[in-house]
């Protein structure tokens, strides 16, 4: 009888653990309050978060929990990069800069002589950077800060990022913005060159892929590069949704992931070819992703918002090859049905439209969100693994603005 006892409690022990993991895309609640707009891992064991009112937050746990750091400033903070371990740099709203030699325990005000908004920060070295923001205005430092000159881009749009060194030359740089605008630089900023990005779209970012460069912005806007900028070609992806942020694995640079509006997240895994959907638990914007490995990611945006996965993100919600428009919503019966463990759910939607796809036990308790995301028009398809549920009868349920449909399946084991 012990002995039994013995069992069930290891049984009932192992049970649980499994019962608590978590698959694809969930929330780490509790970071912030405050809107995130950036997310980093440097040199060092750290991961990095800056956000507005100054936020800057740092995790030496890989995410499960995050010190603030005490900045200076209330100022919304946009980007962040770290050159070095010690060394973190830090640019925003109202001209300001600010920089920490020694992880973010102290930060000095470093910033240039200007009211401009800055949007990104960058760098081709240590003690090395580039502010960008609106108006096209520009700035450089060589000596951490200390003083800065103007480097005058040719234009007056908004200026939303930049990215340096590329094609193995650390004066080079790009910086885009408002209406699709790219400029190039060969001499660390003094002068710059109009390139042809193909897109009257705002660019938000840049991004390395394995041997190219991709940019990306509004209304699902994705361009790519690979000759340092010269000459750039457009990108599909299953979104009109205005994009953000992206970033390849620091494991294997094939793997990429984007972030944009009503929680967008879309992923490629072989270099930007080919693109699809990840369901996320949100519809806040997601302004940053950090793609620590190719299982370990986290996504940050309005309101404190702060994703993770530990599974690549998750199944993907991936379009069908018939690119025809559909012409009215439909959910269609699962396939096979019944099922074990596996099924097919194929729904269309014939506008673009914020879409939840939802699974529910008998009870009608919710059993897992697989949709959460604006999507385009077009004929959908969602591969569900019930693995670890019981045998019985499921509801699975679409809902938009127009359109909501209730159908039953039945997992049979």
């Amino acid at each position: 009888m012990k002995i039994l006892s013995t069992i069930t409690i290891i049984l009932f022990s192992f049970s649980f653990s499994i019962s608590l993991a978590q698959t694809g895309w969930y929330i780490i609640p509790g970071v912030s309050n405050e809107t995130i707009n950036d997310l980093n891992q440097g040199p060092g064991n750290f991961y990095w978060l800056a956000g507005n009112s100054g936020l800057i937050k740092r995790s030496s746990d890989a995410g499960k929990s995050w010190s603030e750091l005490i900045t200076g400033t209330s100022k919304n903070l946009k980007k962040l990069f770290q050159p070095t371990s010690n060394q973190i740099w830090a640019a925003g709203d109202s001209g300001t800069v600010i920089l920490s030699l020694n992880s973010g325990t102290d930060w000095d005000l470093i910033s240039p002589v200007t009211s401009a908004n800055f949007n990104s920060i960058f760098s081709r070295g240590s003690g090395v950077a580039y502010v960008v923001g609106d108006s096209g205005s520009c700035y450089y430092t060589e000596n951490l800060g200390s003083t800065w000159s103007t480097r005058t881009v040719p234009t007056n749009e908004n200026l939303h990022d930049g990215i340096g060194p590329v094609s193995g030359t650390s004066l080079i740089a790009l910086v885009g913005g408002n209406n699709g605008v790219i400029f190039k630089t060969t001499d660390a900023g003094l002068n710059w060159v109009s390139i042809a990005s193909g897109t009257s779209e705002n660019i938000n970012v840049f991004g390395i892929g394995p041997g190219l460069l991709f940019a990306a912005g509004d209304n699902g806007t994705m361009i790519k590069t690979s000759d340092a900028g010269d000459s750039w070609s457009s990108v599909s992806v299953p979104t009109s949704d205005d994009l953000f942020s992206v970033d390849a694995s620091k494991q294997n640079s094939n793997w990429i992931i984007a972030s944009g509006t009503n929680g967008t997240i879309i992923k490629s895994t072989d270099a930007g070819t080919s693109w699809f959907l990840q369901a996320t638990p949100t519809t806040e914007n997601l302004y940053c992703v950090y793609a620590a490995s190719n299982s370990v990611h986290f996504a940050g945006g309005n309101n404190g918002i702060l994703l993770k996965t530990t599974d690549g993100g998750g199944d993907p919600v991936s379009v069908d090859n018939d690119l025809s428009n559909p012409i009215s919503f439909n959910l269609e019966q699962n396939y096979p049905n019944p099922f074990n463990p596996s099924t097919t759910i194929n729904f269309s939607i014939s506008e673009a439209s914020n879409v939840s796809l939802k699974v529910f036990n008998s009870l009608g308790e919710e059993v897992e969100t697989l949709v959460a995301n604006k999507l385009i028009a077009g004929n959908y398809k969602y591969d569900w693994n019930a693995e670890g549920l019981p045998s019985g009868i499921y509801f699975y349920q679409i809902k938009t603005s127009r359109f909501a449909k209730t159908k039953k399946m039945m997992l049979l084991k």
